[in-house]
């Protein structure tokens, strides 16, 4: 190899030996894996089963609440109910209040 050639001759006349072939595609593999776990946004099967439990109790508790806000709305007393419900002073009484269907 000459010291006069172009970059785009010595460019043509290179064949890298298939150690490093091998090397540069087990690189790009790792590279490729370290980039989409971490800002590729791609999850394990562990990871996105944790997931999948969590939006399904998110989505059960959000249904529920829905479900005890409309009765709380139709029930024939709920202007009874909702004066009660504003005089509590704690959580607990609230609570309590809740359950018992007032």
């Amino acid at each position: 190899m000459a010291s006069n050639q172009t970059i785009s001759q010595r460019f043509e006349e290179y064949q890298p030996s298939k150690t490093l072939w091998f090397w540069s595609v087990a690189g790009a593999v790792v590279l490729t894996m370290i980039v989409g776990f971490t800002a590729g946004g791609w999850t394990t099967a562990g990871t996105a089963s944790e997931m999948a439990k969590t939006s399904a109790m998110k989505a059960r508790a959000e249904l529920v609440a829905n479900l005890c806000v409309q009765k709380f709305i139709t029930a024939s007393n709920a202007g009874d109910n909702l004066a009660k419900l504003k005089g509590t002073s704690s959580t607990r009484e609230t609570a309590s209040s809740a359950t018992a269907g007032g």
